[in-house]
């Protein structure tokens, strides 16, 4: 798909050449005197590779048409994305609100300029347990005999969001759950399929990859409390984002291109997400299902997070009241 593209432009480019070249010979042609086109603004961002980011993947498509200079920087884990921005080795990152907020509690000089996708986590219970989708007394009944032992990255949003969603059916996950640290995505399924765990709170494309598998079941997605399904998000470093509110604006339009082209194309959506992971159609499908574009900032989600995750004593204090002073919603507004 993009090596079509690519070619396709590199013939307009080639077209575009051969005609100035002519223009240049011709009686009345711009001197070298003449005042060169402004350069389109440079924007360094990180991301990561998953089906949360596609549109991320597919800006750099979509940049081809846009008054950008986009360069694309792939990290492995978002943290490495955070130190990057605070270091200024990038200009803007795709991030989750929970290095958001991690951020606001250390100070740091970052602001969120847009939204990104929601979804993506999945409450996984091993095929062993036969638990039905959504079955919350079947899974009660269990755990009034034993506790299950489930897998999930501390700290991240997918086992914050999953533990609010247990309260908010009424489970203490305390009592409970016996969680299982365990920062590896990829080995929350393999733990599964050895009978380690029953369970995992997890990603996408690791819970379809558990599905595809057959020994894990998706059992929900945890997305009943106010927090929603907030998931990913774009943040940029605050003095450069000041210092260069063009190329933030580029940027946002950019990906705000990408995320209406791939929410409005079905075909398209599953084509860049197989080719972005190099999974088949099935798999893509299933775990596209559970995603979805939203640009909007999702401040007032946030702000509920940040009241979960201070009571889950990942953070030293309530930051509800200071996401405000993090967030610059003006570029999103501006895009639409």
């Amino acid at each position: 798909m993009r090596k079509s593209l690519i070619k396709a432009a590199a013939a307009v480019v080639t077209g575009t050449a051969m005609a100035l070249a002519l223009i240049a010979c011709a009686p009345g042609a711009a001197t070298e005197e003449s005042a060169a086109p402004e350069a389109n603004p440079t924007v360094v961002f990180g991301w990561l590779k998953s089906t949360a980011d596609l549109a991320a993947y597919y800006a750099e498509t979509v940049a081809e048409d846009e008054p950008i200079n986009l360069q694309s920087e792939l990290f492995k884990t978002a943290v490495d994305v955070q130190t990057a921005l605070n270091s200024n080795q990038i200009n803007i990152g795709m991030l989750t609100p929970v290095h958001l907020l991690r951020g606001i509690e250390q100070g740091q000089d970052l602001v969120q300029i847009s939204g990104n996708t929601r979804g993506n986590s999945g409450i996984m219970l091993s095929s062993e347990l036969g638990i039905e989708n959504g079955d919350w007394d079947a899974l009660k009944d269990v755990l009034e005999e034993r506790k299950l032992t489930i897998a999930a990255s501390r700290g991240s949003i997918n086992e914050a969001l999953a533990i609010a969603t247990f309260e908010h059916h009424g489970i203490d996950v305390a009592n409970s759950i016996e969680l299982v640290n365990v920062t590896d995505f990829s080995q929350h399924g393999e733990g599964i399929r050895l009978g380690e765990f029953d369970g995992a709170f997890t990603m996408e494309t690791f819970a379809t990859l558990m599905q595809v598998g057959g020994y894990a079941n998706l059992f929900a997605t945890p997305y009943d409390t106010a927090a929603g399904d907030i998931n990913t998000i774009f943040v940029a470093n605050r003095t450069w984002a000041e210092a260069n509110p063009e190329a933030v604006q580029a940027f946002v339009n950019t990906i705000a291109t990408a995320s209406n082209a791939l929410a409005d194309d079905d075909e398209l959506n599953i084509e860049v997400g197989m080719e972005l992971m190099g999974i088949d159609r099935e798999t893509a499908e299933m775990a596209l299902s559970n995603n979805r574009y939203e640009m909007d900032l999702g401040v007032e989600e946030t702000k509920v997070f940040a009241k979960i995750f201070y009571d889950l004593g990942h953070l030293e204090r309530d930051l509800s009241g200071e996401v405000d002073d993090y967030v610059d919603a003006s570029f999103y507004e501006a895009s639409k």
